[in-house]
């Protein structure tokens, strides 16, 4: 079990964060030999809100930039720390 990235702009609902979130599955969930993509995750944008800039901001946000304090990135690679 692990905790999907995501935040709390300011209109109150969790967002999730794209890039952390595939991150997340195709690090630890994915069964597949192939990562899951974009599209695959989210084809239609169903976990974003387009005409809502904080919602929108947070889901597309770069994970390096979103402030999860768990997420690290090395060159190319996003990482996530375990937690204590």
């Amino acid at each position: 079990m692990m905790t999907i990235p995501g935040s709390l702009p300011q209109n109150g609902y969790f967002v999730i964060n794209k890039e952390g979130a595939l991150n997340v599955i195709n690090t630890y969930f994915n069964a597949y030999e192939s990562k899951i993509t974009e599209y695959m995750f989210d084809p239609t944008p169903t976990f974003n809100n387009l005409y809502d800039y904080a919602t929108n901001e947070s889901y597309n946000m770069p994970a390096s930039e979103a402030g999860f304090g768990n997420i690290y990135t090395s060159e190319d690679d996003i990482y996530i720390a375990p937690s204590y």
